[in-house]
């Protein structure tokens, strides 16, 4: 009932901007790519033109466009479908940890209450990825479970590959998700290899897009310069929103209400306390690699997995 309730909330709001806001600059990438008279020029168009994303969204949009037609609303719909499912995904990833109802309900909204929301609506890869980066989590998550390991196995492999297939830069959760599974091993002193070849499995897909990164990869990035000031102006976009900041403070009050009543057990604290701080850091840890390697590859819309952190 509960994901039904969202759901009947969320489709009219994100809809509703899918379908009334103009293209902007970005998305006109999209639309022409898409809109090529044949899928060799597409191809070609990808390899070789100023938008620098793997095949696969574009694909996925020309086949839905195909067959709902040109409009702001068929472009957007893979982006719409994929965030509703990073929603579900971060509500089932609390409840799994052992949280509360409440905890889990204050996940599933907050992918809406904050500025990301925009990217829900996007005719861009970023609300796709999230969706199948979630599916990942959640397969990570399962592997835990007896019951559920063969099952979380594929979710894993499959949903961090597909979302690596949507946006290169999904290679940076991987990455972290990789450093979270070392530290826990590390911590529980056991080493679970099955989860350990899903969890490399995205690098398959780096291989087989080798020639579109080579190609891509002579490009320069239109920013030339990155300011520390950048990290602290993601965060206030991203946390800003008067919306959040009041789920922010009910999920404080219930919190220390729970804590005076010691009602708190969780048995997975570790997983959940890890990767959520983790996933919080993502944006830091990605402006140091930056700095240190004077590139300037830093955007809101790369870093959206943080949202998996404030989930947490």
């Amino acid at each position: 009932m509960t994901l039904v309730l969202f759901t009947l909330l969320y489709v009219p709001y994100v809809a509703h901007a899918a379908v009334t806001r103009p293209f902007w600059l970005d998305e006109l990438f999209t639309f022409y790519i898409v809109t090529m008279p044949d899928w060799a020029g597409m191809m070609d168009l990808i390899q070789r033109g100023p938008d620098q994303n793997p095949p696969l969204f574009y694909a996925l949009t020309r086949f839905i466009v195909s067959i709902l037609g040109e409009s702001e609303g068929a472009f957007r719909l893979p982006a719409m479908v994929g965030y509703w499912v990073f929603c579900v995904t971060l509500y089932a990833w609390v409840r799994l940890l052992g949280g509360a109802r409440a905890a889990a309900l204050a996940a599933l909204v907050t992918p809406v209450l904050t500025a990301a929301v925009y990217y829900a609506s996007e005719a861009r890869p970023y609300g796709l990825a999230l969706g199948w980066l979630g599916i990942g989590l959640l397969g990570w998550q399962l592997t835990r479970h007896p019951s559920w390991q063969a099952v979380g196995i594929v979710g894993l492999s499959t949903g961090l590959s597909i979302a690596l297939a949507l946006h290169y830069l999904i290679i940076l959760p991987v990455c972290l998700l990789w450093a979270i599974e070392g530290l826990l091993a590390w911590r529980q002193r056991q080493l679970d290899g099955r989860r350990w070849i899903a969890m490399f499995s995205p690098l398959v897909v780096l291989a087989l897009h080798s020639s579109f990164l080579y190609r891509q990869g002579q490009q320069r990035f239109w920013k030339i310069s990155l300011e520390w000031k950048e990290l602290a102006d993601f965060y206030w976009w991203l946390l800003g929103s008067p919306a959040y900041l009041g789920l922010c403070a009910v999920v404080g009050l219930l919190t220390w209400s729970s804590l005076r009543r010691r009602t708190i057990h969780n048995r997975n604290a570790d997983v959940w306390l890890i990767s959520g701080v983790g996933f919080l850091c993502l944006p830091l840890l990605w402006m140091t690699f930056l700095k240190v390697t004077h590139q300037a590859m830093f955007q809101e819309r790369y870093l959206l997995p943080t949202l998996v952190g404030l989930g947490d």
